[in-house]
């Protein structure tokens, strides 16, 4: 089980970045480079992780993520389930 609070970590972690990243282009007047990270976050049924994020709703989201790690030596990939685990 630590490897999944790791990547749970990890993934959380990265959608803050993500988040603040899209609100500074945004603020930046850079609409286009905050909608392209909005874009890489948002689900295929339409929830925007970003917002969720912001607003601390994250445990609403009942829905997948595809994620990958590029390394120099491995390619991780898989996907993320953001309902909670039983």
């Amino acid at each position: 089980m630590p490897e999944i609070l790791d990547l749970q970590d990890n993934i959380n972690d990265t959608i803050g970045i993500a988040a603040f990243t899209a609100l500074k282009h945004f603020d930046e007047h850079r609409q286009e480079d905050a909608a392209a990270i909005i874009s890489e976050w948002t689900t295929e049924s339409g929830e925007v992780i970003l917002t969720h994020w912001f607003d601390e709703t994250m445990e609403n989201v009942e829905d997948y993520l595809l994620w990958a790690n590029l390394s120099d030596t491995e390619i991780l990939y898989g996907d993320y389930s953001f309902q909670p685990l039983d």
